[in-house]
């Protein structure tokens, strides 16, 4: 029995691996497949090919993008004011670490719902990924240095509904008792496929165990969870694996459990400390490109912007961030829906700093850099 996704002319597609998503692969002609999408995206996909050394390869699937979502452009967008259509060029590897994206990419001229791309591979190995990938195997690499850290402390609240263990980090000075600091949460991976957060996350995690920050961690106990949609990071989900958005889950029961046992502990920690100093959200582009937000400067290039509850907190928190990151900002101040964590949060235990930040850079350093920008803001604010 075959333990692969499709075999034809020597290529073998495998879906086989954490973190692999396709609903299948059909041959149209040697070296060019139809990729069918899984039934719960329009967008996502991870697939590995063998034997794919010396060959072109032109792939192509259909853009199912629904109405309402098509501004976000995740196949087809403009990069102008005139309408230039811009296609999304998936990304590829050949160690499942280092990526670099496909060389082309069309909508198709006559059926502008087909997207085609084509890449000349140099080794047999490949994978191939909508975006750049960020599964658990990345997590634990860049964890292993930090075991033992002083400050740092991992725990596990529970289990999902697949039985994946939900980790929380928590970082402070344990010199100072918890009855003189304020705690903070920071959530990441609410949807799995907004893999640039979690980028974004390792330069945070970096800034807040470093030495410019001891006086912080004097202070506050930062409560960060790492990957909330463990199920969808661990099965190629796009979303969050059956929950629908959890990032919407947070009001009405039946709650999910990963909404359950991040409330309980926020509750618990809450009782324990002088009350919460601030609440915090990472969403990231699944896209790794900035393409289509093109500035005429390069200074001013459009990276990161958050939803933030007032324009105070929200100037704040771009002070060191590119002028275009206010811009975006400066739109999207206010309270955002009830259902939303950092909602809960501020309606619950008067917190008075809750955001969410968009992190739509083209690369993990950038990530690294933006999201250690936006919380030395915060932390001189603090």
């Amino acid at each position: 029995m075959h333990n692969h996704l499709a075999e034809y002319d020597g290529l073998v597609f495998r879906t086989d691996f954490e973190g692999a998503s396709a609903g299948g692969i059909e041959r149209l002609s040697k070296d060019w497949y139809h990729l069918n999408l899984r039934q719960d995206t329009w967008f996502w996909f991870q697939i590995k090919i063998e034997g794919a050394a010396g060959r072109k390869i032109i792939f192509q699937t259909r853009d199912n993008t629904p109405e309402n979502e098509r501004v976000c452009g995740f196949w087809i967008a403009h990069s102008s004011a005139e309408g230039e259509t811009f296609c999304h060029r998936p990304w590829f590897s050949y160690d499942g670490k280092n990526w670099q994206q496909v060389e082309y990419c069309e909508a198709d001229f006559h059926d502008k719902g087909l997207v085609r791309w084509a890449q000349t591979f140099e080794q047999d190995e490949v994978w191939m990924c909508f975006g750049i990938p960020y599964q658990t195997d990345r997590w634990r690499e860049f964890m292993s240095p930090l075991t033992g850290h002083p400050h740092l402390k991992s725990a596990i609240l529970g289990h999902s509904r697949l039985s994946n263990p939900v980790e929380c980090l928590s970082i402070t000075d344990p010199s100072v008792p918890e009855a003189e600091k304020e705690c903070a949460w920071i959530l990441c991976r609410e949807d799995q496929g907004e893999t640039c957060g979690s980028y974004a996350l390792e330069g945070i995690i970096d800034l807040l165990l470093s030495p410019e920050t001891a006086s912080s961690r004097k202070k506050l106990i930062v409560n960060i969870i790492p990957m909330v949609s463990i199920d969808a990071v661990m099965n190629g989900a796009p979303f969050s694996c059956g929950y629908g958005y959890l990032t919407n889950r947070w009001l009405k029961p039946p709650f999910p459990p990963q909404v359950v046992m991040i409330k309980n502990a926020v509750e618990e920690l809450h009782k324990r400390t002088k009350g919460i100093a601030f609440a915090a959200k990472l969403h990231g582009t699944v896209k790794w490109e900035t393409v289509n937000f093109a500035s005429d400067r390069e200074e001013d290039r459009y990276r990161t912007y958050m939803f933030v509850d007032n324009a105070e907190n929200g100037r704040m928190l771009c002070k060191y961030l590119p002028p275009k990151s206010w811009e975006f900002t400066s739109a999207r101040t206010g309270l955002r829906p009830p259902g939303r964590f950092e909602r809960y949060i501020h309606d619950n235990y008067n917190c008075g700093i809750n955001f969410a930040v968009e992190f739509c850079t083209d690369s993990g350093t950038e990530a690294r850099k933006d999201g250690q920008l936006i919380f030395k803001a915060l932390l001189e604010k603090l």
